[in-house]
């Protein structure tokens, strides 16, 4: 319980400020706040609003949201300020900010509906949407979210970073922009909050330059025209790298018979030089405008799914290579044999398929191979490959490997190799689209993008510019990006949520290492509920599979908390 878990002492002026603002509040009030208001707190305050208003509650309730970012609901990496050419790789027909429920509000459509009507830029539902147009949607959700909360409960945003939360009592002390805030309920939605890596924790010594935000950081003043740069990672944080010092200075890219060209502005850097330990690249999402997939496709889905449902809780290493990834490899071969018309892939080949791709660091010329065979693939100008086919398979089962690993699901004997898969289908399932790799080949041959260093190292002396070293090869940089996000380990490092882990109020799960919650989001600590804290998103990745997604079907964490807590009021009033 709260009151018996340990906390430090409070200064004597501080604990005035605590007692006025205790004292100042009404008992009966119900606090609760939120902090972060990306999509994740988005989501919490839908569904809270929904359960309050459809309830019969009559305890007075208190919403204080702390959220810094100018436009709530969509958070920094939303933002409507940033750059088009910054794609999702995510089909706009999957975005719906709205839990359905019972509710036919024609207010709350989805983002393909919303950009037809109300956007500024209409969309397909096939189409990859520039984020900022995702973020002006989830911005329009939340006023829309507030507007229906404010019939039922009290509203106060505060633009300010949360410093600390402790327990103290039966309640909650948060500390933000100076001031203090007594608490009944706290969420932690922080989403990819954290600094970027830095050069000293990524062991160089030369200064890097974080990715976002674009404009600030990677502009013609602070990455110089005809320039040699080094980007540290090739995943899609490199590629929005790629595009802002190409795509965002001017030069234009066209579409061509034989791909995308690209035509130079003359602002752009001499050479980028992506540089990754692996050497593999992501892979593309097909277009479903020219790649259009058989309906078929879903009865071989459906069955995967139905196979990983069954598989024993919690999974073992045997269980997780035999049942689980054997359900995958399965559901991949069918869906290459089918689309061939031929019958001659088997799991087995797209397990030794996927063998060879993870067995040793990719050389430059294999790294392109990739890059155009996906290509080709994503725009159907070449049969599906199997390569197509386990991205395919692992994105459409996800659902499914979610359920059978979050909430303890895996033994830890299990967690090297489901690592192991995970890591590599990241690359595989969830790439750029297929737009966005063909500006990438462009790049290519415009001798702009090299990927002759793809496996090299960074070389830093002191009395010599900093270089990227392959083999016998070596170049001399000018500037050094670094495209790798912090982890969502790393994002509890600092901050509020550290305090949180140090102090043992929260923990994370033995085995995942995310922090450790229930499936109404509520965290837990030694296997008891941490009564009032509630967290969802990112840093709770490994105790909960997928987070990085705006899909509203795949986690219902915000739904079952905001009924949990309608429920909690209504046992009080009927105690009273």
């Amino acid at each position: 319980m709260i009151q018996t878990l340990k906390r430090s002492l409070v200064s004597s002026d501080r604990s005035e400020s605590l007692a006025v603002n205790r004292n100042s509040r009404t008992n009966e009030t119900l606090r609760i706040g939120i902090v972060g208001c990306g999509p994740r707190g988005l989501y919490c305050l839908q569904s809270l609003a929904d359960e309050l208003v459809n309830s019969e509650v009559s305890q007075p309730v208190e919403v204080l949201i702390f959220e810094p970012a100018d436009f709530p609901g969509a958070g920094n990496v939303y933002t409507p300020n940033q750059p088009a050419y910054l794609k999702m790789n995510f089909a706009a027909k999957h975005i719906d900010a709205w839990s359905r429920g019972e509710s036919h509000d024609q207010e709350r459509v989805p983002l393909v509906q919303w950009l037809n009507t109300q956007g500024e830029s209409p969309a397909g539902p096939d189409d990859f949407v520039p984020r900022r147009d995702v973020g002006r949607y989830l911005h329009d959700c939340f006023q829309r979210v507030i507007s229906k909360l404010r019939s039922v409960a009290e509203i106060k945003f505060h633009r300010d970073c949360v410093d600390s939360i402790e327990p103290e009592d039966r309640h909650w002390i948060l500390g933000a922009g100076g001031k203090t805030y007594v608490l009944d309920q706290v969420v932690i939605t922080v989403g990819h909050g954290g600094e970027p890596e830095s050069a000293e924790s990524s062991g160089e010594s030369t200064n890097s330059i974080p990715v976002f935000p674009v404009n600030q950081n990677l502009n013609a003043r602070t990455v110089q025209p005809n320039s040699r740069v080094a980007i540290r990672g090739f995943g899609l944080t490199s590629i929005d790298a790629v595009l802002a010092m190409t795509e965002g200075r001017g030069g234009q890219f066209k579409r061509g018979e034989a791909g995308w060209e690209y035509e130079r502005s003359g602002d752009e850097p001499a050479v980028i030089m992506p540089y990754t330990r692996s050497g593999r690249p992501m892979l593309s999402k097909p277009d479903e405008t020219i790649f259009v997939q058989p309906v078929q496709l879903e009865e071989i889905w459906a069955r995967g799914r139905a196979a990983i449902d069954v598989t024993a809780r919690p999974v073992t290493a045997s269980a997780m290579v035999h049942q689980v990834w054997q359900s995958v490899t399965e559901a991949a071969s069918s869906a290459v044999n089918f689309c061939s018309g031929r019958n001659s892939i088997s799991a087995s080949s797209v397990k030794g398929w996927f063998d060879h791709w993870c067995r040793q660091p990719m050389q430059p010329y294999g790294t392109l191979a990739a890059m155009q065979q996906s290509y080709a693939v994503s725009t159907g100008q070449i049969m599906p490959d199997i390569a197509w086919a386990l991205g395919a398979a692992w994105r459409n089962l996800y659902p499914a490997i979610a359920r059978c690993v979050s909430h303890e699901g895996l033994l830890a004997e299990a967690w090297p190799v489901f690592n192991t898969i995970g890591i590599e289908m990241e690359r595989i399932a969830f790439g750029p689209p297929a737009e966005n790799q063909g500006k990438m080949l462009a790049l290519v041959r415009a001798g702009i993008l090299d990927l002759n260093f793809i496996t090299a190292s960074m070389q830093c002396a002191a009395k010599s510019k900093p270089a990227l070293v392959a083999g016998e090869n070596r170049i001399e940089i000018d500037h050094h990006v670094n495209a790798v996000l912090p982890s969502p380990l790393e994002n509890c490092s600092n901050g509020p949520v550290a305090k949180l882990l140090s102090d043992r109020i929260v923990q994370r799960i033995e085995s995942g290492g995310g922090i450790h919650v229930d499936r109404n989001g509520n965290a837990i600590h030694d296997g008891t509920v941490v009564e009032g804290l509630a967290i969802f998103g990112r840093i709770t990745e490994g105790c909960v599979l997928g987070n990085d997604t705006l899909s509203r079907k795949l986690h219902r964490h915000p739904d079952r908390w905001a009924k949990s807590i309608v429920e909690q009021i209504k046992q009080k009033e009927m105690t009273q």
